[in-house]
């Protein structure tokens, strides 16, 4: 039990090594549903585009806020940008004329545990592996300044992707984009849901979300949630996919649609956190 920056209480859950800290006053938090959903989550685990537009400002917003003074001079002088949020959305604007579209998720092996290269990234041509790419390049202060931009604007976006459960889902539904659902009166995929339908506070003024968000995360979260590789956020997106996501039967209902904005508000903080902490890494 701890408290956050904001001196709520919270309570602590592990679950397969990743710490989760909840709010016990639902109102100021994730809420205590979350304990429904990664309770499951202890037990074995038997395609795509991206995060909405908003969702991967919202990332690049909160990733400004835990930037490292040094790194955020460097990002400003050196790549002459301003926020991360700016550029958040160069990944996807340069997708279709580059042929870039299998970099912005990766398929599990059906019934498989866990993301393996040799089986569902041969050729290197996935998010996970795209991001060990681009960290490298940003890293290599030898690097052309031109080269080294890019790999930030990459990694800017393939973070958010990383995070989003359904770009770490089934090669068979292409990553819930063959699940369609009735939602607001209209027939909607599962996939566009979880990257804009479901996100709770996108009508809210980016900025403002994004900091109320990162207010939620308690120290404690920021340092848990600091640790990590690619690999690791494309499992944890893939057992959240499996063990609830994918569990939606044939309609949305209130319990579902809560469940899932919580556990998408709380990957966006996870994902501005660890993008800023892999940049203030790379920049030292």
């Amino acid at each position: 039990m701890q408290r956050d920056r904001g001196g709520v209480v919270h309570s602590i859950f592990r679950v397969n090594q990743v710490k989760f800290t909840l709010p016990r006053n639902r109102g100021s938090g994730f809420g205590s549903a979350l304990i429904l959903v990664w309770a499951v989550l202890i037990a074995p685990l038997p395609g795509a585009w991206a995060w909405g537009p908003e969702a991967h400002q919202v990332v690049g917003y909160i990733a400004d806020l835990h930037l490292a003074p040094a790194t955020r001079n460097t990002i400003g002088e050196h790549f002459n940008i301003k926020s991360l949020a700016d550029v958040s959305l160069w990944a996807d604007w340069v997708r279709k004329e580059r042929g870039q579209g299998p970099w912005h998720y990766v398929n599990i092996a059906e019934n498989a545990r866990e993301y393996q290269r040799d089986r569902d990234c041969p050729t290197g041509d996935c998010v996970v592996e795209k991001i060990k790419e681009f960290a490298r390049t940003l890293g290599d202060k030898d690097r052309d300044l031109r080269e080294r931009k890019e790999a930030l604007q990459y990694l800017v976006h393939f973070v958010g992707d990383v995070h989003q459960p359904l770009h770490v889902g089934r090669a068979s539904d292409r990553g819930g984009n063959k699940i369609i659902l009735p939602y607001k009166g209209e027939m909607q995929n599962l996939h566009s849901l979880w990257d804009t339908g479901l996100v709770p506070g996108l009508r809210e003024d980016l900025v403002q979300y994004a900091a109320s968000l990162d207010a939620r995360a308690s120290d404690e979260d920021v340092r848990e949630w600091s640790v990590g590789d690619p690999e690791a956020w494309a499992n944890e997106s893939y057992r959240f996919a499996v063990d609830h996501a994918y569990r939606v039967g044939g309609r949305l209902d209130k319990e579902y649609i809560r469940k899932s904005g919580e556990i998408i508000e709380m990957r966006l903080i996870q994902a501005g956190i660890r993008l800023a902490q892999l940049l203030n890494r790379l920049m030292d």
